[in-house]
């Protein structure tokens, strides 16, 4: 019982303990080897798991997103939203 309510509470708080801000190296291996796993696509490479271990690191959880592309991609959310608001030129 305890093991299970501590790797619950472990697995909480990869995902919302560190959400806006980068993780650990191990635990963002962790999370895309789980994407990987459940995304069992041709889309998934090993350029895809790198970009996800990176952007986890950097971004974190909450600001980490896939790119819907074949090989997937991944990149930080408010650097999107940063880059598009600074090219409309107005």
């Amino acid at each position: 019982m305890r093991r299970a309510l501590f790797g619950t509470a472990f697995l909480l708080s990869i995902a919302f303990g560190a959400a806006g801000c980068g993780i650990s190296d191990e635990d963002a291996q962790e999370l895309c080897a789980a994407e990987a796993k459940a995304k069992q696509d041709a889309c998934f490479d090993v350029s895809s798991f790198d970009m996800c271990v990176d952007c986890f690191k950097e971004c974190g959880t909450e600001f980490c997103q896939a790119v819907q592309t074949c090989p997937l991609t991944y990149k930080c959310a408010d650097a999107a939203a940063t880059t598009s608001s600074s090219s409309s030129g107005m």
